[in-house]
């Protein structure tokens, strides 16, 4: 039985593209909040790092940094650091910026030309070992013209290039020193342009966020920010019965049900906040594999997995169903034909037709090679441990044997190649970065890629496409060509879309609900503008 979906009996604001950038307070009429006391928050998920060149909100919402461009609540790009929005030449290769004159850094220090060029070239830099560098190889060089222009040029011509100007501009000193993102001060101190800076961060525990009082927008009225890191669920349970937390992030699919009030009765006092988002999961399946590289497997467990029962019972309503990168939440962008319908009886005859024939036990076969792999996730993700699980026992549903193994970041890095793999990400700023990294041949093959190595040269055809057109109805049409072509030969399963859930106490205003990337909490989230936030 697919498992109850709770609803708070408060106010609960769902994100709808498009349709909800109006500013709203929380809970109109409810409690009033102090600006000068901190605003608490609770998560499980700490930072690894907050070094925007190791990826830290490199799509926007950085807090301690500004991009040359930031996303509005419609997902519009629109000048942060530039001073206007930048436009191509003519021929598509070479874009512009300007730049605002009258910004500095947290530690006091002027932004120019200069930052804006150590950044990028620093990104680029194989010494660094940024690992955003391939998503930005288009950049053949960036160069100061005077204090407040910098110019990219370009390798080819690339449409989307504006959404890559969301990256946190750090200054250019310490990046003189060409440290690696991993050694690099940055990574626990963060400098840079943004409306809070980091006060405090003692790992495991908290972090205090203080509003910049030179910010070029202004001094944030939320003056303080204290982020407590709880261990796991059952220690954030804790902390919100105590009624401190003023918001919480949720665990992906709330396990536990802190957002219901009959399992943890402190979430009456708080509205539960539930946004759309393209963060995916899915399963990966090696292209050279003996079972996973033959194209009726990949149909057949396409066609075993019932996504409506996943979303119900593993994320417990808490998602969409996935068939491939296109998120439901992007209405115009997804196929409506483009998706896959549970299908055991079909997914069976597949199999047969393969030459895929049920064993003694169950277990099809093929010459001698039985149907099973193994699919391996990261140890630290409970949500993937439950989604392999779900997974394992769909595809035994039609003769296929998969064994769940858990794997620390490391192994799973070294090893996603050549198992099957459960893989995530999203990116909503724009289709190019949602669809290229996951579905095209030379994407990098690491589980934040293309693992398995999927090709198929229709798709990476339209998605090349794609690149080079501006116009937003054929860039469409492009990527609904792209979900046929790839429905038509799968080379991953993707499991679902996850919606992500908070708690908020009442009593600001300025809310306002967004698509959200896979990265969200202390980047997006509902804390996403806090620096536009005023008490009621």
């Amino acid at each position: 039985m697919p498992t109850p979906r709770h609803r708070l009996p408060a106010c609960v604001l769902t994100v709808v593209l498009l349709s909800s950038a109006c500013t709203s307070p929380l809970s109109p009429g409810g409690n009033t909040a102090d600006a000068t006391a901190p605003l608490v928050l609770s998560t499980v998920d700490e930072p690894a790092t907050l070094h925007p060149l190791a990826g830290f909100g490199r799509s926007g919402a950085a807090k301690f940094y500004d991009g040359l461009l930031t996303p509005d609540a419609r997902l519009d790009l629109v000048p942060a650091l530039a001073a206007e929005l930048p436009e191509p030449d003519e021929d598509g290769r070479a874009w512009t910026v300007r730049l605002r004159d009258d910004v500095t850094f947290h530690d006091g220090s002027d932004f120019d030309a200069a930052d804006v060029v150590a950044t990028y070239r620093a990104l680029l830099d194989p010494a660094v070992g940024s690992p955003l560098a391939a998503e930005y190889s288009v950049i053949d060089t960036v160069t100061a013209v005077d204090e407040t222009t910098v110019r990219f040029e370009l390798a080819r011509p690339y449409a989307p290039f504006a959404a890559l100007l969301t990256l946190g501009i750090l200054p250019s000193e310490p990046l003189a020193e060409s440290r690696t993102v991993d050694d690099s001060p940055l990574a626990e101190e963060p400098n840079g342009t943004g409306p809070y800076r980091l006060t405090e961060w003692t790992r495991g525990e908290e972090m205090v966020w203080t509003a910049a009082e030179d910010h070029w927008r202004g001094t944030p009225e939320v003056e303080q920010v204290r982020v407590v890191f709880a261990a796991d669920a059952a220690e954030q349970a804790e902390f919100l019965a105590s009624g401190e937390p003023d918001g919480v992030v949720l665990p992906p699919g709330d396990p536990h049900g802190l957002r219901d009030p009959a399992r943890t009765p402190a979430a009456e006092d708080y509205d539960l906040l539930r946004h759309d988002s393209v963060e995916y999961r899915a399963v990966s399946l090696p292209a050279d594999g003996p079972v996973t590289g033959d194209r009726s497997v990949r149909m057949a467990l396409n066609l075993a997995v019932d996504r409506e029962a996943l979303v119900e019972d593993v994320l417990n309503g808490l998602g969409a169903p996935a068939s491939t990168p296109a998120s439901p939440a992007l209405a115009e962008l997804r196929e409506p034909g483009a998706e896959f319908i549970v299908d055991r009886q079909q997914a069976g005859r597949l199999l047969n037709t393969g030459g895929w024939t049920p064993g003694a036990d169950g277990v099809r076969e093929r010459d001698g090679e039985v149907a099973r792999f193994t699919v391996v996730y990261d140890e630290l993700r409970d949500l993937d441990g439950r989604l392999a699980e779900a997974f394992a026992a769909d595809a035994a549903e039609v003769g296929i044997e998969v064994e769940t193994r858990a794997l620390s970041e490391a192994d799973l890095a070294e090893q996603a190649a050549e198992h099957a793999a459960v893989i995530s990400g999203g990116r909503q700023l724009d289709a190019d970065l949602q669809f290229y990294e996951a579905l095209h041949s030379t994407a990098p093959a690491d589980p934040s890629g293309n693992p398995g190595r999927y090709d198929n040269p229709k798709v990476d055809s339209v998605l090349d496409d794609a690149r080079e057109v501006t116009d937003p109805a054929r860039r469409t049409v492009y990527y609904w060509e792209a979900q046929r072509a790839y429905l038509d030969d799968p080379g991953l399963v993707y499991l679902a879309f996850l919606d992500h859930a908070y708690l908020q106490r009442a009593g600001w205003a300025g809310y306002q609900a967004v698509l959200e990337p896979a990265e969200h909490g202390l980047t997006w989230g509902p804390w996403w503008n806090l620096h536009r936030w005023t008490p009621n």
